[in-house]
Formats: structure tokens, sequence, C-alpha cells
């Protein structure tokens, strides 16, 4: 199968690496960094309603430790973080026990264990490993022209906008041709719907 664009943007998530490496257009390393989160139901939802992490400590890592509401009404807590294969998308027993006692730490007065909705993995593309931290990477390799790729770090999400603009940037400086939408309005957005 071929495959024709004129511009590429490789956000992969945690393939990016091989999507990049079939064109020859990757510029940096990777590895796969697991990490384990624990929902709990609308209940505990109600009672947690800002986040709260713990500062790192030596004995703690490389795991984090927090608990904060998300959108649908519910608290999550975690993360419960390991090095290990992309293909290991095994939900652990350790890791949902490490997220349900970081959540009793900070709360000791709710028993969590009774209130798990679910328990799942995600990955992050570990590109540091000398800092041990996660860098992003949003460039245009300098041997394969009109190509974008996206390693996203930790805050990734709360991120995008300002990757987004970047991503504009450089395809802007690779020739695209962009006009603005007429009465676009940025601000004017819908709020997410649950």
């Amino acid at each position: 199968m071929v495959i024709k664009s004129t511009f590429v943007v490789n956000a992969a998530g945690i393939e990016v690496d091989r999507i990049a490496e079939m064109v020859g257009a990757r510029n940096f390393s990777i590895v796969p960094l697991k990490g384990t989160l624990t929902d709990f139901d609308e209940e505990v939802g109600r009672l947690i309603s800002h986040e709260v992490h713990v500062l790192p400590r030596i004995e703690d890592m490389p795991h984090v430790k927090a608990v904060l509401p998300n959108i649908y009404g519910l608290a999550r807590s975690g993360i419960y973080l390991e090095l290990t294969y992309r293909s290991d998308r095994v939900v652990r027993e350790e890791a949902v026990n490490h997220n349900i006692k970081v959540a009793k730490e900070l709360f000791p007065e709710i028993p969590f264990e009774r209130h798990v909705v679910r328990s799942f993995i995600g990955f992050m593309a570990y590109t540091n490993a000398d800092t041990g931290w996660h860098d992003f990477v949003v460039d245009i390799p300098d041997y394969v022209p009109n190509w974008v790729n996206i390693v996203l770090g930790p805050a990734g999400v709360s991120a995008s906008p300002m990757l987004g603009k970047k991503v504009v940037e450089l395809l802007m400086q690779s020739g695209l041709r962009l006009e603005p939408k007429k009465g676009f309005d940025p601000r004017a957005r819908k709020g997410v719907q649950s």
C-alpha cells in the first residue's frame, strides 16, 4: 500500500517512533513508560473537589502519588509506573493496590477499596533517560521535510493547544498555505459534554 501526502503529522502516541522509522524520520528515542490509574465511583467523586499530590520522595520512585477529580464526576488515583514492553497492556493487582493505598494515605476516612469503578493503563513516551524526565518532541527532522514528529510528555493533553500552534507554525514554515476562517472565534468553543 502506498500513501501519498504533502505533509504528515506523526502523533501516533506510543508508536510514534515506529511510524517515524518507516520513513527515516526518527530523530529521537523513546522508552515506553506504562502507568496504571484507578477510578472511583461518583460517591467518592463528590468528596474529592481538588487535585492532591504528594511531593516525590526517593522511596516513592518512580510512582506518582495523586488523587484528583475527573470530568465525569469520578475520583482518580495513581500513577503506578513501570518500565515495560509497549505490548504489556495488563492491569496488575499490585498497581491497583498501590493506587488504593495512595488514595487512603491522602484521604484516610474514605473506604476507597469499596468504590473502585475501573483501573486502566496508558503509556508515556519516556524520552530522556539521563534526567529521568519526559521531554516533548515537536519538530521536523532535517532529512525528512514536511514531516512533523510529536512526542508528548506529562501534561500532554493540557499542553495540546500550544503544541497545536507549534505544529501549525512548523507546517507553515514548510510551505503549507493556510487562510484564517472568516468569523472564527477560538474563545467561543463549547465545554466538554459528559
